[in-house]
């Protein structure tokens, strides 16, 4: 390709992202999102659960999820592989780095799971690590902890083969959008 890319939709159309993500998210009930390497969202949030989805609504929390995507993106980038972590608000998340020719375009997102306890004890934790202080928000609170209550707990080990998954459509769909 003559041109430097500069974004994951100089390779490939917005419209077939957004119809991938559909489908996995369909198949496997995992929410996705496609972010740019500063991690703000580029396509649709698919299947966003319902606690992310409360959170995201107020701003000072939503400044965290795009910090926590951000950071998540780079640190998946730097190992250049699929990355599962925690993140500030207590799910196991996934970042997938799109890396093109050594430039870093943006990352794939796909979690917002709860894992079974032993599980995420075992996951890696963010390079920067913050938190968010929910006590001051009674209602949020009370929804992640009817959201952890009601949610069936995923393994690890399940978790990983959805990335795996979707880690080998990324690479392919990049490759190919790339060599076009």
């Amino acid at each position: 390709m003559a041109s430097k890319i500069m974004a994951l939709t100089d390779l490939v159309p917005l419209e077939i992202l957004e119809d991938i993500l559909s489908r996995f998210s369909k198949a496997t009930g995992l929410v996705t999102l496609v972010t740019d390497y500063q991690g703000r969202p580029v396509t649709t949030i698919h299947r966003f659960c319902s606690f992310c989805r409360k959170i995201r609504e107020m701003p000072e929390f939503e400044r965290l999820c795009i910090k926590s995507d951000a950071i998540g993106g780079l640190d998946a980038a730097n190992a250049e592989s699929p990355l599962i972590y925690r993140c500030y608000a207590g799910m196991g998340e996934v970042c997938i780095p799109i890396i093109i020719d050594n430039h870093y375009l943006g990352s794939i997102f796909t979690g917002q799971v709860l894992l079974h306890d032993e599980d995420m004890q075992n996951i890696k934790k963010l390079s920067i690590q913050f938190d968010a202080d929910f006590a001051n928000y009674p209602e949020i609170s009370k929804n992640r902890q009817e959201y952890q209550a009601t949610h069936q707990k995923i393994s690890l080990k399940q978790l990983e083969a959805y990335v795996d998954l979707l880690n080998t459509i990324t690479n392919y769909i990049a490759d190919i959008g790339y060599k076009r």
